[in-house]
């Protein structure tokens, strides 16, 4: 985060470092996502294999994490569009029709869980960006304040 300082006038440097800082954060849930899925579906699953279709299914949304996301990091700042952790979350819910056809019974849910995410049957999360591991984390927040920071600073009128 040291490459925006808070003063710094707003140019094409700041926009090249948004679009690097999301191609690292691309990368690092491109490399986190299927060990995620497979260990929260293993979890779910602690006596049975997965099974192809179920293969099928973790493989189906590993490609449309990595589309998702990479709308995203080659969006414009200004754009709105979901974050990172919604556009998982939204991608991973057909897991959770894989695991009811395969009888997994779905976990107890608080009310405000079940508002906030009703087709998260079976809380699969993720629910931050740690949940994907501390290299996801790390470029999640990176990027997050490096668009805050374009954001602002595209704002930000211009002063001598």
């Amino acid at each position: 985060m040291d490459d925006f300082a808070v003063n710094s006038a707003f140019g094409a440097n700041d926009e090249a470092k948004f679009f690097e800082h999301g191609q690292r954060l691309h990368r690092a849930i491109a490399g986190a996502i299927r060990p995620w899925l497979d260990a929260v579906t293993e979890s779910r699953l602690p006596d049975t294999a997965i099974s192809a279709q179920l293969a099928e299914t973790l493989d189906g949304i590993t490609t449309a994490v990595d589309r998702s996301i990479a709308e995203l990091i080659n969006a414009d700042v200004e754009e709105p569009l979901s974050g990172p952790l919604e556009r998982i979350r939204r991608e991973v819910e057909p897991l959770n029709d894989a695991l009811d056809r395969l009888g997994v019974p779905a976990p107890h849910r608080d009310v405000v869980d079940v508002q906030m995410r009703p087709a998260d049957r079976h809380t699969l999360g993720p629910m931050t960006f740690r949940d994907l591991g501390e290299n996801v984390h790390e470029a999640g927040i990176t990027w997050g304040a490096a668009k805050a920071h374009l954001h602002l600073q595209r704002r930000r009128p211009d002063t001598p």
